[in-house]
């Protein structure tokens, strides 16, 4: 009898240390909407990649323009309304020739910040030599967490 109630209180035991509040229980998918990946942007020159948040109509309406100049991308039709949304704009850092990509590939939102988790590859085709920054824009719903943007 002694053993059958060592063996009950050693399973409350065991089974009130779980904890509930571990990242892998409290994250949660951010669905996020792609407005533009594209393959270059033009002659910048920086070593490393960088993820941009654009939390306002001016910045953005900057973006835009910049990348109208550089790029030949029309960004004027899309809306974003910031009172209910962010743009996210990760750029990549210098690359050889245009094979190479830059892209979010999933947004995380645990208790304390919002996790976005961006990949760099190349794909087998034919590229053109002239060197390029890929980049990627996304929006994601507004939050008044810190994002924190993860490279590969």
């Amino acid at each position: 009898m002694k053993k059958i109630i060592i063996l009950a209180i050693a399973s409350l035991g065991i089974l009130g240390c779980s904890n509930d509040n571990s990242p892998e229980t409290t994250q949660g998918e951010i669905d996020f909407e792609v407005i533009v990946e594209s393959g270059s942007l033009g002659n910048s020159t920086s070593s490393t990649p960088q993820g941009n948040i654009i939390m306002n109509l001016e910045s953005w309406n900057q973006v835009k323009n910049e990348l109208l100049i550089s790029e030949y991308i029309d960004l004027s039709t899309i809306e974003v309304d910031f009172n209910i949304n962010f743009v996210l704009y990760v750029v990549d850092k210098l690359r050889p020739d245009s094979s190479h990509y830059i892209k979010i590939e999933n947004v995380y939102e645990d208790v304390n910040s919002i996790n976005v988790y961006v990949v760099s590859f190349s794909i087998n085709e034919t590229a053109s030599t002239q060197p390029i920054r890929p980049f990627t824009i996304v929006k994601i719903p507004k939050t008044n967490k810190p994002i924190n943007f993860v490279f590969n």
